[in-house]
């Protein structure tokens, strides 16, 4: 949120100069933080980390799991009164938790265009990548209020490393027309 109380904008991060594997852009459930993190409840935010954590260790990046890490190192010095549980620093993705929009959120959504960029440009006609975690989190929460402008576009649900699930896609279009 700036000081005008207005969403952010996205910063779109197209791939550059026909260098299609650059950048896997996908679209996942909930508002700024639970994306990135870090709220209390962080199911949501754990898809996209487990996402992003599947491309790097496809590309030979390997993660420490909790269970590597000396319990004393989880200690924050001078900062006796926080505690940090083997379980905090666990990726555990719940596409079923909560989002975290606000009532102003809400009530007054940005229902941005959505929306494929390429070389900086908007591109038409392309198929925008959707995370299975968006299906799952309208599938257990029927309150969930996902941006209509998906139902004009093209898209694709992604599963694991983007591969695509022609049944999630038919499932989302299906939920999306309701």
């Amino acid at each position: 949120w700036n000081n005008k109380f207005e969403t952010y904008p996205p910063v779109l991060m197209g791939a550059q100069g026909g260098r299609e594997d650059d950048v896997h852009e996908v679209w996942f459930p909930g508002e700024h933080g639970d994306v990135g993190g870090p709220f209390y409840r962080d199911g949501l935010a754990d898809g996209a980390c487990q996402y992003m954590k599947e491309w790097l260790e496809k590309d030979g990046i390997r993660f420490l799991t909790p269970e590597d890490i000396n319990p004393e190192c989880y200690a924050i010095d001078d900062h006796p009164e926080v505690e940090v549980s083997i379980g905090r620093i666990k990726i555990q993705p719940n596409p079923s938790d909560v989002d975290h929009h606000t009532k102003f959120q809400y009530d007054t959504p940005s229902n941005r265009p959505v929306y494929v960029v390429k070389d900086d440009k908007m591109m038409d006609g392309t198929v925008v990548k959707i995370h299975e975690s968006v299906l799952d989190h309208m599938e257990a929460d029927e309150k969930y209020r996902v941006n209509p402008n998906l139902k004009t576009i093209k898209f694709a649900v992604v599963t694991s490393l983007g591969k695509v699930s022609e049944e999630k896609t038919t499932r989302l279009a299906e939920l999306l027309q309701k």
